[in-house]
């Protein structure tokens, strides 16, 4: 081999060298600018630059999308009407953002609420900071029955069948004339327990999602609609 090429050679070598020593200083004042950086943001109290959500009033069936954007923050959750939906622990940066699909309007409503709220939380060990949205359902439930109300009875001829009533007036507590209006809470109906006290007509149930009757046994009559109310439990997946 020439003079030359031996040259050529041994230089090509020194500057493989020099690249790769090049390489690894730079490694290692990145390594070491994101230990300053991380060491910094552990004494900085995190902060959230934004937090929002779109759309704010959700129609039935639909969710919506949470945004946010956090910064010196090492833990980050998302809580949606009290369930967590998303949670980061020590993101690669000091600075933070990201959406999150929120759940449908079926799996967040439990009663008869009509607004949730969404939270985002985030800290570090200086400290922590959290910012609060409340988003609404854009149709509103029905009010829950959670009493049972009272029922009376009319005492008349022997051939008519009694039919129950809502007490209008007060009685006397003696032997009642024909025609007058007796209180009182009767045995073949049902008082719905703890655990199941949601006192409703089978129709108004379906439509709120609640399958679950208790008994068979009504809870109430209403005369003005011929309806028997059942006793319904807290059905297993929210509406």
């Amino acid at each position: 081999m020439s003079a030359g090429r031996i040259w050529q050679v041994r230089r090509f070598k020194v500057l493989i060298r020099l690249l790769l020593c090049f390489i690894v200083v730079v490694a290692v004042l990145l390594a070491t600018a994101d230990s300053a950086a991380a060491a910094t943001a552990a004494r900085t109290p995190p902060e959230i630059i934004d937090f929002s959500a779109d759309p704010m009033v959700l129609d039935d069936g639909s969710s919506t999308t949470y945004y946010f954007e956090v910064k010196n923050a090492t833990n980050v959750q998302l809580v949606e009407a009290g369930e967590v939906i998303k949670e980061i622990t020590n993101p690669p940066f000091t600075s933070c953002n990201g959406k999150a699909k929120g759940r449908t309007t079926y799996q967040i409503r439990t009663g008869s609420s009509n607004t949730f709220d969404a939270l985002l939380v985030v800290w570090n060990s200086a400290g922590n900071q959290q910012r609060r949205l409340t988003l609404s359902f854009a149709t509103e439930a029905k009010p829950m029955i959670y009493l049972i109300p009272p029922v009376s009875y009319e005492v008349g001829d022997d051939s008519q069948k009694p039919e129950w009533k809502e007490q209008k007036t007060a009685i006397s507590p003696d032997k009642p004339a024909i025609g007058q209006v007796v209180s009182q809470y009767p045995p073949p109906f049902e008082k719905c327990s703890k655990d199941c006290n949601y006192c409703l007509q089978p129709g108004d149930a379906a439509e709120r999602g609640f399958t679950n009757r208790c008994s068979d046994i009504p809870c109430y009559y209403s005369p003005d609609e011929k309806q028997y109310w059942y006793c319904y439990s807290r059905p297993g997946t929210v509406w």
